[in-house]
């Protein structure tokens, strides 16, 4: 893994040592968050996201976050969706 490269990561893979591992490196990262974490809101960004500080002991990082929104019609028109954070 190199600064050139992006990582798309699931749930389990968001352990803060990873992630400082990941971030030592220059790598970007994608990482998809359980809804059991609860971090710390450090500031607010102009493009919506937000810079949280997780913190697992005496293990801290500061992450980039944001939220998405997935929407889509069925074939019988129904439309559906789902908000959720990043």
């Amino acid at each position: 893994m190199n600064a050139s490269m992006l990582l798309l990561a699931d749930v389990g893979f968001g352990v803060i040592e990873f992630l400082r591992e990941v971030a030592s490196i220059g790598a970007q990262c994608l990482v998809l968050s359980s809804v059991r974490r609860c971090p710390i809101l450090q500031r607010r960004l102009p493009d919506g996201s937000w810079l949280p500080r997780l913190h697992a002991g005496t293990n801290e990082v500061v992450i980039r976050a944001g939220g998405i929104r997935l929407s889509g019609t069925h074939a019988d028109g129904c439309q559906t969706g789902l908000t959720t954070r990043a």
